[in-house]
């Protein structure tokens, strides 16, 4: 979060400078728009292109830019139990964990022993299937 900040910050210096620069010019004088000043164009769009592609390398070498879903983790289902307070249903190889999230922490809350049948990692956001599912997996857990 504090890299997006610095960021936006650095973008909005960017935009807010060519402001500051043209109220210091007179209206009286227009700019020339000659072949340097297109060459001085594409030399400036390709210095903001070249900043964004380092920025995504050195965001994505420093684990904070994850563009695919890659290894043996994932999440399979969360539901919310409080204001910030989440269950999360996470497979990890053949292995399915339940973890209670909370703001600052992460805690085991049962490591399910028959794995869920889930259609798609993608559902994440689908409270109600996940939480009946949940429920009858627990149920059937206490019983035991």
């Amino acid at each position: 979060m504090k890299h997006l900040k610095a960021i936006g910050a650095w973008f909005a210096l960017l935009l807010w400078s060519p402001a500051l620069w043209a109220a210091g010019q007179s209206l009286d004088t227009a700019p020339e728009l000659g072949a340097g000043a297109i060459v001085r164009l594409l030399l400036g769009l390709l210095a903001v292109v070249g900043v964004i592609v380092t920025l995504s390398w050195v965001l994505r070498r420093m684990g904070r830019l994850q563009l695919g879903q890659g290894g043996q983790m994932r999440v399979l289902g969360a539901l919310a139990v409080g204001t910030r307070e989440r269950a999360v249903l996470v497979q990890v190889g053949e292995e399915q964990l339940l973890l209670g999230v909370a703001s600052g922490r992460v805690r085991l809350l049962h490591v399910l022993k028959e794995p869920l049948e889930v259609g798609n990692a993608a559902a994440v956001g689908n409270g109600g299937a996940f939480a009946s599912r949940l429920g009858s997996a627990l149920r059937q857990g206490v019983r035991r």
